[in-house]
């Protein structure tokens, strides 16, 4: 019996029912995914999307920076961001929901993967990702006269203890924004910085400075306890 094109829904379904009690299971089958393999395609294609966005945004989703360090400048020593991560990490507050993340943007001898480091960096700085650079003097003179780094003084004015403990490591740069000159003590120096010592990572020259853009105060604040206390 074939189903009239114009015949109203129910009377299409009624039709259909009827059609499958008279076949045996094999033939029901075959039946069904002749008629109806696109909608049953499209189902299973539906039901997997559904299933990833669940698992992905509801089940497991992708950790949330607590906090993020942009090294640029001399290589890290091999495994030495992997170490300051882990230490770091401990002052996540969800270690299951957040991390710490240091990536480095130091030159890696490829002309396109430091193309994509740059626009990468470039990407999260605008966007008010990156809370700390670690980077040298001569790397920090360029951040300094780009107007992306925040005075020490502007962060800690209202935490004297924190301002205390990293006051004897400030390094106070003049500057120029537009047509005006400022000085200021920009960065910190991790010459020595305990932290640092005990991870051996080599810190004779680097420089630890904050972010303009970055409203991660409270993170930042607990990071310099742990790299300077």
């Amino acid at each position: 019996m074939e189903t009239p094109v114009n015949a109203p829904f129910k009377e299409k379904v009624r039709i259909e029912i009827a059609k499958l009690r008279e076949m045996t299971f094999k033939k029901k089958v075959e039946y069904i995914w002749e008629y109806y393999k696109l909608q049953i395609l499209g189902l299973i294609f539906a039901a997997l999307i559904a299933s990833t966005y669940i698992n992905t945004w509801f089940i497991n989703p992708p950790l949330q920076d607590y906090l993020y360090v942009a090294w640029i400048g001399n290589d890290p020593p091999p495994g030495g961001l992997g170490r300051l991560g882990d230490r770091l990490s401990r002052i996540v507050i969800n270690p299951e929901r957040q991390q710490v993340s240091i990536t480095s943007y130091s030159n890696t001898g490829h002309t396109m993967a430091n193309r994509n480091l740059s626009a990468q960096f470039s990407a999260k700085l605008q966007a008010g990702d990156i809370d700390f650079i670690i980077t040298t003097r001569e790397g920090m003179d360029e951040l300094v006269n780009s107007g992306f780094i925040r005075p020490i003084s502007a962060f800690l004015e209202d935490v004297p203890e924190l301002y205390n403990l990293v006051a004897p490591r400030l390094l106070t740069i003049t500057y120029i924004i537009g047509e005006q000159e400022f000085t200021h003590p920009m960065a910190i120096s991790l010459n020595f910085a305990p932290l640092f010592l005990e991870l051996e990572l080599g810190s004779d020259d680097l420089y630890l400075t904050i972010v303009y853009n970055t409203d991660n105060i409270y993170a930042m604040m607990k990071a310099i306890r742990v790299l300077f206390g």
